[in-house]
């Protein structure tokens, strides 16, 4: 297992790059959108392209700090549990055993945090379904339904996705084209708009018109 294919590793080497807070609640918008644009695309990705090895350990400080974070959406990385991350998967990207782990029992370590399975959710539904799901039920789908949480689920979608080699979703582009032109005609920048976090149903509105336009 190589490092350079993991995309958690890739987000927490350089957060900035990735999320607009630098938030945990970010991270599992990022890779929930993600897995919507793999459940709508043939290639095969590893869990350990995803999110490499954080769900597989059950050390209780490991646990412990998850959930703290998890608890607290808005809790920002520091640069400590940031380097505790990088180092489990340090470490683990040596580990030959961590192949039939997986394949073993996927359910088995305990830490679930990282990883949502959203091919029940989906079921058979088509794209433009789950989307206007989506734009009604933010939080369901995404952990939040503030700008920077939208911001991560459709960077996960678009940018994400092209990352692991996956098309990105046509409509989470739509949306963040939407989003950015607003930013751009109101604001001074997209960053501002992210940061500023207009009321949920106002950005679900601007998202409703771009996906129903497309």
């Amino acid at each position: 297992m190589e490092l350079s294919e993991c995309l958690v590793y890739e987000v927490l080497s350089d957060p900035s790059d990735w999320l607009t807070k630098g938030s945990f609640g970010e991270l599992v918008a990022l890779l929930k959108g993600v897995q919507v644009a793999l459940c709508y695309s043939s290639r095969d990705v590893s869990e350990w392209n995803l999110h490499g090895s954080l769900r597989l350990h059950a050390h209780r400080n490991v646990i412990t700090e998850i959930n703290r974070a998890h608890a607290d959406v808005e809790h920002v990385f520091s640069d400590t549990w940031i380097r505790r991350l990088q180092s489990i998967l340090e470490q683990d990207a040596l580990r030959d055993e961590l192949g039939p782990v997986y394949r073993a029992s996927p359910y088995s370590a305990g830490v679930f945090i990282l990883y949502h399975d959203m091919e029940p959710q989906i079921g058979g539904s088509s794209e433009l379904a789950i989307w206007r799901s989506v734009i009604r039920r933010p939080p369901m789908w995404m952990g939040g339904g503030d700008a920077a949480t939208w911001h991560a689920f459709l960077l996960g979608c678009t940018r994400g996705a092209q990352w692991l080699g996956v098309d990105p979703s046509s409509y989470a582009s739509r949306i963040q084209a939407c989003f950015h032109n607003y930013a751009q005609t109101h604001l001074e920048s997209s960053h501002g708009f992210y940061l500023s976090q207009p009321d949920a149903p106002f950005l679900s509105a601007l998202a409703f018109q771009a996906v129903e336009d497309l």
